[in-house]
This record gives C-alpha cells, structure tokens and sequence, in this order.
C-alpha cells in the first residue's frame, strides 16, 4: 500500500476518505484537519488565549500538542475528581505532559474544594457519578477561564464523541441539546466560548497521531464509563462505520448544514444568585447541588 501524496509506503489507510498515507502525510493530514475546523468555525485567533481542558487521555493530550504547534497560546487546566487510582494516574500523565512540552498547567482538586472526591459526592447529592462529573468540570473549566482571562475553552471532543452525543439525543429527542451539538458554542456574559477542534478527527485517527508522535498519555478508562449509554450508541454507530466507511463524517456534516431546523438552542441566561455565573434558572445548578445550606438561607430571605 503506497501513500497517496508521495507513493512512499502507507502506514494507515482512511477508510472514510479513501485514503492511504506515509508517516509524514498522516501527521500532516492529522494537523490540517484541526486547523481547518478552526477555520471552517471561526474557533479562535491565534493572538487569544486558550485554556485547553485535559483529562490526561489521548484527545485531550493530542489537541494540546497539536494546538502549541500551530502556533495558538495554550494553557492547561486538570479537574481532580478524587476518583481513587484513576485521578491519581490521570493526574499524573498531566503533569508529565506540561513538564514536557513547557506548558503551564493548572490543578483543580474536587476534595481539596469539597473535602471529598465524586464517588462519595455523588452518593450525598443523590446524583450518578457521570451527571455530577460533568456539572463538576462543566462549573469549574469556564470559572476558571472568566476569573484567568482566557478568550475560550478548547476540549478535545471529537468526531465520535459528536456524533454520539447527537444520536443519543436524536433519539431522545432532546431539542434545546440538538442544537447545541456544535463545534463551538459562542460566548455570553460569564460564559466563555468553547471550542471543539478535533471535530473533523476520529479516535482512530486521533489515537495513531498520539502514538507516532510519542505523545505519552493515560489509557486506563473511567471506573464509571460502563454506566454511560452513550457508550453503546458510540459502538452502535463503529459497526455502521465499518460496513460503511464515512458514515459519521456524513452525519455529521449534514446535521451541520440543517442545524436550524432544530432551532438555535439559545436560552436567555442570567447570573446565578449565589456565585453570580450563568444560568438559566435563579439559582445554578452547581450551587443548587452544592450549596444546599446558602440556597435554604436565601430561599428564607426571598
């Protein structure tokens, strides 16, 4: 199998677009694609600065290596979630990496801010340890941005995770979260931009560049992953992916040209009573499961 650009030999083929490449090529097609969803969607400029949420797996990892070398100014941001082993190692792979590549990186620990980590969090709160990580994270990535200055939040959500996101919601038909399946999703007031540049990438694709690129990053999964159904929509849709190579790119692509007939999803946000971020109800979500004691206080002062 010889590549496409230079009819050396082919280390991978991209079924999706037909495609054999070298070494070189791939890690050129790889980098392409990022800079093209960055332009296609007007994701950021590269004077602004980004805080690039990192889980210490391989997307978020591979977008922080990828964004410093097109040039963007990146800083770090790890959430701890005191899940036992498994943040001590995703931790862990962090750090290494910001002592590697020279970039600043900043820690979130949830029990130094709440005395205990998700697990036992979610037990108290009465919520499923995936609902409460994402309000978690969600609360503290774009805290983090308003107070620290940066112009947006760059994750490393990519293609499969897009298209699963929106299946599981199609078939929900879960409208107000339709809408919001998009690349970026602009900012508003406290609200910072967020930014997705590894929408146009595969795992597959994402998976190889980390590796030639000897990026080094965790590979054990979250001890609470089997519980999320998006999972087996995410596999659901890798056996249609195979029989017939493009599919999720297709998908996508179109839903992307029809967004609006889902609406714009936007909803009239105001400041949280308590800690003064976005919301859409008087009181947030976060404080709401959180701050139970200051919400009963300012109930009785209403």
């Amino acid at each position: 199998m010889k590549c496409r650009k230079c009819r050396g030999k082919a280390i991978i083929k991209l079924y999706e677009h037909n495609l054999p490449l070298c070494k070189e090529h791939f890690l050129e097609f790889v980098e392409g694609r990022v800079q093209k969803a960055i332009t296609d969607f007007r994701m950021v400029k590269r004077k602004e600065r980004v805080l690039v949420v990192v889980s210490g797996g391989k997307d978020s990892l591979t977008l922080a290596f990828i964004l410093k070398k097109l040039g963007y100014r990146i800083s770090l941001l790890h959430i701890d979630l005191g899940i036992d082993e498994y943040s001590e190692i995703s931790r862990k792979f962090c750090e290494e990496f910001a002592n590697l590549y020279e970039l600043p990186l900043q820690v979130i620990s949830i029990k130094k801010e709440w005395g205990k980590g998700i697990k036992e969090l979610a037990r108290e709160t009465y919520k499923s340890p995936c609902s409460l990580c994402g309000l978690v994270k969600r609360y503290y990535f774009n805290k983090f941005a308003y107070e620290n200055g940066f112009s947006c939040v760059a994750t490393g959500h990519n293609l499969d995770d897009m298209v699963s996101a929106l299946m599981a919601n199609l078939l929900g038909w879960r409208i107000s979260y339709i809408a919001k399946q998009t690349p970026v999703l602009p900012e508003e007031g406290k609200l910072k931009r967020r930014i997705k540049p590894l929408v146009y990438l595969t795992e597959r694709e994402i998976g190889a560049y980390a590796f030639l690129q000897g990026i080094p990053f965790s590979r054990q999964d979250c001890p609470y992953a089997h519980t999320a159904s998006f999972l087996k929509i995410k596999h659901l849709l890798n056996q249609l992916e195979v029989s017939s190579p493009g599919t999720k790119y297709s998908f996508y692509l179109g839903f992307l040209k029809n967004k609006q007939l889902f609406g714009e999803g936007k909803v009239t946000l105001r400041e949280c009573a308590l800690c003064g971020f976005p919301t859409v109800t008087e009181i947030c979500s976060f404080c709401k499961t959180f701050r139970k004691e200051e919400v009963r206080n300012y109930a009785g002062e209403s």
